[in-house]
């Protein structure tokens, strides 16, 4: 069976030129008082309209308001990010975020390789739009949905109502044009700058009527619908809108191909192939070869490799892949080190007996000797490996990601000492 570390990576080689036409942008100008009328207009938040079911590269997304942000990380590194809503349907795009020197800050450009473009529905899908350079040139478009357009990403609790306080300071935003008041929870250390029609000393926030991202965007509340301007943190990470504007925009998801029906396909096909492969290998083993039983014990090791990678192939589209720890653990289980190592101490153990074996024809040689005590060695530590990782499956057995990367710097370590 192919190393799957390998597979993810060969999904690319489907060479298809991208042919998305480019998003359509109209900004409207706001006069006089339509300004706060405009921006105070978000209708899947106040209960007006039904958020959508997005069919991930079915039909064009289109925004109606454009929001950049300037993000502080807590290693005082300044990024801008800009993001887009549709207050309508339910859901927020998001471009990658770059330097706050650099230019295009808002230009959705799906014919550039390093595009990437994320959108968030309020009924749960999650997408990642983006593309990967095959060769000179040539790009590759996806779509990402971690199984999402199936298996919603839902709340991990209970939606959750409380109050925030009125406090004395307030800021401008937008040169000026926006004057938002500063509210916090009780026992909070977060500041929410609040835009709206009125601001009475409490309001009550409930967490499923809020649509926005990185903190910033439209919460409906029980004094009616706010814009949060800022997000400030005593951990440095705060987030402030820069510049908003009433927009006409709409992003052509057409061209990018599910990644995940791709996977399902090469992997389905894989399986096929490594199938056949086990059937030729087995057929030519002879009798008469001394090292027989060790080539059998590979053999049977790969057919119980295959009938877990096909288990894992019917277990990932059961769930989406950011809350679904079986479908975690699926995927994982395609690239599994433990089963590396598994696979590596047989063909270690077939190397020894077939070196063995040419040591018994000649005895004088020194060559087989050296190489069989490599060996050796090289089997003591890769079962004392796969001691360990079977004990790291153990301790991360809720944190699947968590286990798959000490192991892959494990099996690493393992091979800088291979035996050539």
């Amino acid at each position: 069976m192919k190393n799957y570390c390998v597979f993810i990576l060969s999904i690319v080689l489907s060479v298809s030129q991208l042919h998305a036409q480019p998003p359509r942008r109209d900004t409207i100008i706001w006069a006089g008082n339509e300004f706060e009328t405009a921006l105070l207009r978000a209708t899947v938040v106040t209960g007006q309209s039904q958020a959508i079911n997005i069919i991930p590269n079915r039909t064009n997304l289109c925004f109606d308001k454009q929001v950049k942000v300037k993000l502080t990380t807590s290693h005082n590194i300044i990024v801008e990010q800009c993001l887009y809503f549709n207050t309508t349907d339910g859901y927020v795009g998001y471009l990658s975020p770059r330097n706050a020197r650099t230019g295009g800050l808002c230009d959705i450009k799906p014919n550039e390789k390093d595009f990437q473009f994320f959108v968030i529905g309020l009924k749960g899908n999650v997408y990642n739009y983006h593309n990967m350079e095959v060769k000179d040139g040539i790009i590759k478009s996806w779509v990402s949905t971690g199984n999402t357009q199936t298996h919603q990403y839902g709340m991990t609790s209970p939606d959750v109502t409380a109050t925030l306080h009125k406090k004395t300071d307030i800021r401008t935003y937008c040169g000026g044009r926006i004057r938002a008041w500063a509210y916090k929870f009780d026992g909070s250390p977060t500041t929410y700058y609040l835009f709206g029609k009125n601001y009475p000393p409490g309001i009550n926030v409930t967490s499923n009527k809020y649509l926005g991202n990185f903190g910033i965007g439209y919460q409906q509340t029980d004094k009616g619908l706010y814009m949060i301007m800022e997000m400030e943190t005593t951990s440095g990470f705060d987030t402030k809108i820069t510049d908003l504007a009433e927009v006409q925009t709409c992003f052509n998801p057409n061209p990018f191909q599910i990644q995940e029906d791709e996977f399902m396909r090469r992997g389905t096909e894989d399986l096929q192939k490594e199938r056949e492969k086990i059937d030729r290998d087995e057929a030519q083993i002879r009798n008469d070869d001394d090292c027989a039983a060790a080539r059998q014990n590979i053999i049977v090791f790969r057919r119980a490799q295959l009938r877990i990678h096909e288990e894992n192939l019917r277990t990932i589209p059961q769930g989406n892949v950011y809350q679904n720890q079986n479908v975690q653990h699926a995927y994982m289980g395609l690239m599994n080190p433990l089963f590396v190592v598994q696979g590596d101490i047989l063909n270690v153990q077939l190397s020894i007996c077939t070196n063995e074996s040419a040591q018994s024809k000649h005895p004088g040689s020194n060559e087989y000797s050296e190489k069989i005590a490599c060996l050796q060695g090289m089997l003591g530590r890769l079962h004392a490996a796969e001691s360990q990782m079977g004990a790291l499956d153990v301790q991360y057995a809720a944190q699947p990601a968590k286990a798959m990367a000490e192991k892959s710097r494990l099996y690493l370590q393992l091979m800088r000492s291979a035996c050539n």
